[in-house]
């Protein structure tokens, strides 16, 4: 567990969305105490922003081994478990399973799930500020005052060795309302379904999937539904009926919600969706030519959304190397469907995640896949160049699942 006050709550992060960030960057920031730490160092090329890259690892349930990497771009230093390395009086360093990170106000919040706890460090140079304690958190969004975290209530299934369930808890998800200044919980919103994941938040309102992946194995029933939630009133307005078991959602900002499911791993797959958060256009399947559509994890940056995914999703064959596709999805600018990205080719028996830092014009700057060859083990993180070939490659935490950038200020 995180902290020895923390025993009594636990018992669990956009996929790493990036914020887009413009030329001209900022002036190269004051020197932070993370600089000081060692490292791996790659070539990062001429041009090199200001930016960094923070690097959630999800670690092995029940170890305590979430970390928070990160790489700096002014010197091309990735440095593996920056958190603990900066942060030597907490124990248990971030907790168990990372499972999102953001970035506002040049604070990165992690959500850290068996844990129980969102966790509030300096951006700058990864010290400690807070620790707020929610119920089995999942994922985060922001308004301009207050922090959004999905809870799966405390739901759990345990499961005997021939797979039938042992023992379960099943609640409906929570939705938790925190003051972004002083980390406290303001309120709890009942949701009307099982197991919510990614978040979204768009003109006053904020964007809920439901997933009930767990849940499944008790009630049958994966979830189909994103909730709308009125932050207003902090009311569900409704709920939208998307697809099979959803996992993330962004906001392009211009009105349309993108929203990728996991499917049933049997019969029905992996996707991209989306919608107008007005409601004006029905929902609709994003796939593009030469692809069939299959999400395994996915990235905004802009308006675009970003998406890798394997002909070989469902082939779980030990060591299997499989080929990842790119496609992107843009609708704001009156596109009917995604496009194929036929300069990108990534290899991998397991890829992970994905992250993307924008280049401001709706295209991107650097991409970002994290892999995770071998269970419980160090996992690779691969950065690919605007022209979509590789420029470098690093040894991560265990299972390095989410992304946010932060771009220094001087202090």
């Amino acid at each position: 567990m995180k902290k020895q006050a923390l025993l009594v709550i636990s018992g669990i992060l956009a996929l790493g969305a990036a914020g887009c960030q413009t030329d001209p960057w900022d002036p190269i920031p004051a020197a932070s105490e993370d600089e000081t730490l060692a490292g791996e160092t790659v070539t990062v090329g001429e041009d090199a922003p200001p930016v960094k890259l923070l690097v959630l690892n999800e670690g092995a349930k029940g170890s305590n081994s979430a970390t928070l990497d990160f790489f700096r771009f002014t010197d091309g230093k990735y440095v593996r478990d920056a958190y603990g390395k900066m942060n030597p009086e907490i124990p248990f360093g971030l907790g168990d399973v990372g499972n999102d990170i953001a970035v506002e106000d040049g604070k990165v919040w992690m959500v850290v799930n068996n844990s129980g706890i969102v966790e509030v460090a300096d951006a700058f140079n990864e010290k400690h500020l807070a620790t707020i304690p929610v119920m089995t958190p999942r994922n985060i969004a922001f308004d301009d005052s207050f922090a959004y975290v999905t809870s799966w209530a405390g739901t759990f299934v345990e499961y005997n060795d021939d797979y039938t369930v042992k023992d379960h808890l099943l609640r409906k998800g929570q939705l938790y309302k925190i003051d972004r200044q002083t980390y406290k919980q303001v309120a709890t919103l009942d949701l009307p379904g099982y197991e919510p994941e990614g978040i979204a938040v768009y003109d006053g309102k904020a964007y809920v999937a439901l997933s009930g992946g767990t849940s499944s194995a008790v009630t049958s029933n994966y979830e189909r539904d994103v909730v709308v939630v009125d932050l207003a009133s902090f009311k569900v307005e409704k709920t939208i009926d998307v697809a099979t078991n959803l996992k993330s959602v962004f906001s392009d900002g211009k009105g349309w919600i993108y929203v990728t499911c996991y499917g049933d791993f049997y019969s029905v797959h992996s996707g991209l969706y989306a919608f107008k958060a007005d409601g004006s256009e029905p929902v609709r399947h994003i796939s593009a030519p030469g692809t069939n559509g299959y999400v395994t994890a996915a990235a905004i940056a802009g308006d675009t959304v970003w998406a890798i995914g394997t002909e070989d999703e469902w082939d779980y064959t030990a060591g299997k190397v499989k080929d990842y596709y790119l496609f992107t999805a843009r609708l704001a600018d009156g596109s009917k469907s995604g496009k194929r990205i036929t300069d990108f080719v990534h290899k991998n028996p397991m890829a992970y995640s994905l992250g993307v830092l924008g280049d401001g014009n709706g295209d991107f700057r650097y991409l970002f896949v994290g892999d995770q060859a071998e269970w419980n083990a160090p996992g690779t993180l691969t950065c690919y160049g605007s022209d979509y070939k590789k420029r470098w490659s690093a040894a991560t935490g265990n299972y390095p699942g989410h992304f946010a950038f932060y771009t220094p200020k001087s202090k």
